[in-house]
């Protein structure tokens, strides 16, 4: 069968356009085996290849080359072709397929829930072996609509509205129809249209004038396809409504103590009757490290891939036999589900137990079913890994993986040796896979229903791993092991917080194109259509902080551009090198930060420095884990007080010095802040400020800029998922840029404004590619932030709600709506609130005791994550007041 490729593409001299794909005689995807095409005249571009003839569908894209590199390429949803056994022939006529600007839109958040269409043939059968086919990009249509072509010939209803003719879904947002060529009148005008399937009648047509079609017929039998086209319109842009609610914190009258993959199905079925139409969670990977409560941190995962066991519905499991046992469960489950807040270490310790019971009954008829086998070799390159990482975990009875002798490093052969002789390895590892397996048919059920309704499940990407997590083991070539991820302080976390995850050694994931990162969004992709990328700026650079500090204010940007002394001078500062990047601290300072403990500070933890007057720390205590050892378990507000002091002298710097370039130097950040500053001269003052600022906001943004596209680029176009950015804190000026032109929606908040000098955001100016919302995880509620910040409340409820007088003490159930309906009236294209939020503005069902609502404490490492709803989802769907209220808030914002 012979195929030619026809495009119109202009090029200058010297470059070549090619074409390869998914079929040998289009390369395999290699470029290097890509076939040349050849030019014409006037941009026009074409080839003949013979391929076989069982071929039915094939992919491919164009790219040009210059000086034997690819400098441009089409964006990554390829052209397909679909044909049939008998065709002689096909003439493709593409467009060169640009990433459009509304990217969003084809996603699989849009084409496979919200406007998901069944794949049918709506056309008539053809009998004739010269056909005539358009494929048109129309990601816009939506659910109960389909697009149509009419023309100025018979075959397309000259022009009648009645008459025109229906195109059938392609998947992706594509739309095609096929006509029998004798049939067509060339050239003819056309045009598309949206048509409305319950009415029947055309709902918009597209803007522009009408298209031409001037192609001249082959004589010849063949497939003749024009593709590429895109649907033209100015309809207003769509915008939808959603919810906020980590997976742990769902009540349902069936929970085992903790929200699971049940409960997340009953979810949809509230959100869709309130016409919401996103479920975000917080991320829902295996985080058993400790096997403690310290565990519930959802975002330091033991696996990226691996699914938490506390999140299996226990229901959807077989029965145990003994009914002893099954009382056993359902009385523990009954004790548990009354809790106000999750139980971690009880609920993960009787799920496993029952697991393991099940696990024990099961028959070797389950190990032999196909889904169950091909579920291990389809994820097999971390399925694998893991279950040998919980087995040493157990077995060494710790999660620290130098402990456990000869497999500390990870050896596959070795394991799978092991594996065969031991009985008792193999039983592990398959219990391990039969839990995955069970959590991974959940949650794809949980995923599909949610698509049924079309509800969008947005999944979260947290920016780290665990050190001592599986991926860590297996692939330590791909992390910075010497110190700590991080942020820098803000206005939640005064020294900055550390997560404790090891950096990324970006430079050796480019080596494979960031596989590992690719494969993680691709498993992904199998439950969720949307995606945050928790703290985004971590693409752009990364706080890291040095392994022996505790707080986060003296670590610095990953990678950066550090200062020489030279530098430093150059710049009006005189760098003392010495001085300035040991802490020490003034006599001066020691009553304030030590009051009545001065004496007992100076004989036990500091030392004279050379320069008079000064202070440093002693060896036993001149690094913060050393102060944190040397303080652990003592009691009393002396203590405190001393440690706290200690740890702030240990801050007192200036630069801090680079982790791997050790002559070269950062800015402190918050310098300013500082004993060490405020002894500084007006002159070297002003210099070190200027210094400052120009390291922090002008030096790197080309730099980060460059670093981000470069990363960010291969890793989401792995996937077809919205992706959705989270870029709140300390901005570079660069990120906007970038997340605009990789069309990844930013995070916008009303009271966390990214403009300086503005104290609220207008929601109705936030950009449309955006997820807008009231509250974080990390932040206080709207009735939290609303009781502890008093003149703020009293600013916003003058100047952004436009009500005179003073601002009541608590946030009234109408108040927390004008607040929410506020945000829905805003231009994002999603409004997602949480559930604390949005209840809030119900007096029956909101929470009275609004201390419990707040997720997490940024500001401490050790918060127990163990938040649940205090009414069930039962509830919740039949307080049908309040979902009338929320259902006639979104549509009346037109969401």
């Amino acid at each position: 069968m012979k195929a030619t490729f026809h495009i119109h593409f202009n090029t200058i001299w010297g470059q070549q356009l090619y074409i390869y794909g998914s079929i040998p005689e289009l390369g395999k995807w290699n470029k290097a085996s890509a076939i040349p095409l050849t030019y014409e005249e006037d941009g026009k571009w074409s080839t003949t290849v013979e391929l076989s003839s069982d071929i039915q569908q094939f992919e491919y894209r164009y790219f040009v080359s210059a000086n034997r590199a690819c400098i441009l390429e089409e964006w990554n949803i390829n052209h397909r072709i679909g044909i049939s056994s008998e065709t002689p022939a096909i003439s493709m006529y593409d467009h060169w397929q640009q990433k459009p600007s509304n990217l969003p839109l084809y996603s699989s958040a849009f084409t496979d829930a919200l406007f998901t269409h069944n794949k049918s043939n709506n056309q008539k059968a053809l009998f004739t072996n010269k056909q005539f086919r358009f494929k048109i990009w129309a990601p816009k249509t939506r659910k109960d609509e389909t697009v149509v072509i009419s023309g100025n010939i018979p075959e397309l209803g000259n022009w009648a509205p009645n008459e025109a003719q229906k195109l059938s879904y392609w998947g992706n947002g594509e739309w095609r129809i096929t006509f029998d060529t004798e049939s067509l009148q060339f050239p003819f005008e056309y045009k598309f249209a949206i048509l409305n399937n319950q009415t029947n009648e055309i709902a918009y047509w597209e803007t522009g004038d009408n298209r031409i079609m001037d192609l001249t017929p082959s004589p010849y039998e063949e497939l003749t396809i024009v593709s590429g086209l895109i649907f033209q319109e100015n309809q207003k842009e769509w915008k939808g409504a959603g919810i906020v609610l980590p997976l742990f914190s769902i009540r349902s009258e069936e929970s085992f103590g903790i929200g699971d993959f049940g409960d997340l199905k009953k979810l949809c079925t509230w959100a869709t009757s309130c016409k919401l139409s996103m479920i975000q969670i917080l991320p829902i990977n295996d985080t058993s490290i400790t096997h403690t409560w310290t565990d519930s941190y959802p975002y330091n995962a033991n696996s990226v891939f691996a699914l938490h066991p506390i999140y299996c519905d226990l229901k959807q499991l077989p029965s145990l036999k003994l009914e002893s046992k099954t009382r056993y469960f359902e009385e523990l489950r009954q004790k548990l589900n009354k809790l106000d807040a999750v139980d971690y270490e009880a609920v993960n310790k009787a799920k496993q137990k029952y697991l393991k019971l099940i696990f024990d009954e099961l028959d070797k008829k389950y190990f032999e079913a196909r889904a169950f086998i091909d579920f291990i070799n389809n994820n097999s390159s971390w399925l694998f890994p893991y279950a040998a990482y919980m087995y040493f975990g157990e077995k060494y009875s710790s999660s620290e993986t130098k402990k456990w002798k000869k497999y500390a490093e990870y050896n596959k052969e070795s394991i799978l040796l092991l594996v065969q002789d031991e009985p008792e390895a193999e039983s592990f590892f398959n219990y391990i896979y039969f839990v995955q397996y069970e959590l991974h048919k959940q949650l794809l059920a949980a995923s599909q229903h949610a698509k049924e309704l079309n509800i969008v499940l947005k999944g979260d990407i947290p920016i780290g791993v665990s050190r001592q997590g599986c991926d860590v083991w297996c692939n330590p070539e791909l992390f910075n092991l010497n110190g700590q991820a991080g942020a820098p302080p803000d206005e939640f976390a005064a020294n900055g917080q550390n997560w404790g995850f090891p950096t990324y050694n970006w430079p050796e994931m480019q080596k494979d194109n960031y596989a590992w990162w690719q494969q993680r969004l691709l498993h992904m992709s199998q439950y969720f259509e949307a995606y945050r990328i928790d703290h985004i700026l971590g693409f752009f650079r990364i706080w890291e902080i040095p392994i022996n500090y505790i707080q986060g204010i003296c670590g610095h940007f990953v990678p950066s551009l550090p200062l020489s002394s030279k530098e430093i001078n150059d710049a009006g500062f005189k760098m003392e090198i010495e001085k300035y990047t040991t802490p020490r601290i003034h006599e001066k300072y020691l009553h304030q930060l030590f009051g009545s403990d001065v004496s007992k500070v100076k004989k036990e933890y500091l030392v004279p420095s050379s320069d008079k007057e000064y202070w440093k720390l002693s060896t036993e205590c001149n690094t913060q884990r050393k102060i944190k050892s040397l303080f652990s378990g003592k009691q009393g507000v002396s203590a405190k007080r001393i440690a706290q002091g200690l740890m702030t002298i240990s801050n007192e710097v200036l630069f801090v010095r680079d982790s791997v370039e050790r002559t070269l130097f950062h800015p402190r950040i918050l310098a300013s802040q500082t004993y060490m500053y405020d002894e500084l001269g007006n002159p070297d003052k002003f210099a070190f400020d200027q210094l400052y600022w120009d390291f922090f906001y002008r030096r790197h943004n080309e730099f980060w800029k460059e670093n981000a596209n470069k990363q960010l680029s291969p890793i989401i176009s792995a996937t077809n998922m919205l992706v959705c950015g989270e870029d709140l804190g300390m901005i570079p000026d660069s990120v906007p840029d970038v997340m605009r032109k990789l069309q990844i929606l930013s995070l916008e908040l009303e009271r966390m404004p990214k403009m300086s000098k503005v104290e609220f955001s207008d929601p109705t100016t936030m950009p449309y590619y955006s997820v807008c919302t009231t509250s974080t995880h990390d932040m206080p509620p709207i009735r939290n932030w609303w009781k502890e910040d008093p003149e703020r409340r009293q600013r916003y409820y003058n100047q952004i709600l436009k009500i005179e007088g003073d601002a009541p003490e608590e946030c009234t159930p109408e108040i927390c709506r004008l607040i929410l309906a506020h945000n829905f009236d805003g231009n994002s294209m999603w409004a997602v609130f949480p559930f604390q939020d949005l209840i809030s503005m119900s007096e029956q069902l909101r929470n009275e005791d609004i201390s419990k609502e707040q997720i997490n404490f940024p500001d401490n490492p050790h918060h127990y994550w163990n938040y649940r709803t205090h009414i069930t989802i039962e509830e919740l769907i039949n307080s049908e007041q309040f979902n009338a209220k929320l259902r006639k808030m979104i549509l009346q914002s037109d969401r």
